[in-house]
């Protein structure tokens, strides 16, 4: 089965993946107003039948200045086990779903920036051993994610995505897209977590 298999500065974390998965997803986070610089958070999707779905969480990982994250997609049959597979169907998903949907409805932003604890915070970005990026967030950024995202529609590859954002300004939402790339089979993306 496709799994992405996940290693941190050398060792092992998870290799995710799941039979009858849909999609498998690893987000690389980090926010200039946290404590912990970065987080990294591996979730899914999967069948349960024809009728039922699933939604897969594997355990997440806070990380500090200079990690290096390794993600490669692999077809193996020793993925890590998930450590929550919450079905979509439950009552207890579905209330889960409605509240998500209330705080979206009526969230509004804080009025202020946030505190720059990481002001130079960023990624450097390296695709099979070339450097595709070094990014940084700008003064009016706040956010910056590195997502790798499968599905079972396009099996052969994974799309990369690196951006950061932040609020709006005068000019508009602040958002950079540092980088867009396909992982394919056997590729590796590494990304050091920067300050």
């Amino acid at each position: 089965m496709i799994c992405l298999d996940i290693s941190i500065n050398g060792s092992p974390f998870c290799r995710a993946g799941i039979e009858q998965s849909i999609f498998l997803s690893s987000v690389l986070r980090i926010f200039v107003g946290s404590e912990d610089c970065a987080s990294l958070s591996i979730t899914g999707m999967c069948e349960l039948s024809t009728d039922s779905s699933a939604h897969v969480y594997w355990p997440e990982r806070n990380l500090s200045p200079g990690d290096v994250v390794r993600f490669m997609m692999i077809d193996a049959a020793d993925p890590t086990s998930p450590s929550e597979i919450k079905a979509t169907d439950t009552p207890e998903y579905l209330e889960e779903q409605r509240q998500f949907e209330e705080f979206e409805r009526t969230f509004v932003p804080p009025a202020t920036p946030a505190e720059r604890r990481w002001p130079t915070l960023g990624f450097r970005c390296l695709l099979n051993g070339k450097e595709r990026a070094v990014a940084v967030m700008t003064p009016h950024e706040e956010h910056m994610t590195c997502s790798i995202d499968w599905n079972r529609y396009q099996p052969g590859r994974s799309r990369v995505s690196v951006r950061s954002f932040g609020r709006s300004t005068q000019s508009g939402a602040a958002k950079t897209q540092w980088l867009r790339a396909d992982l394919l089979l056997g590729d590796t993306m590494d990304v050091e977590i920067r300050v």
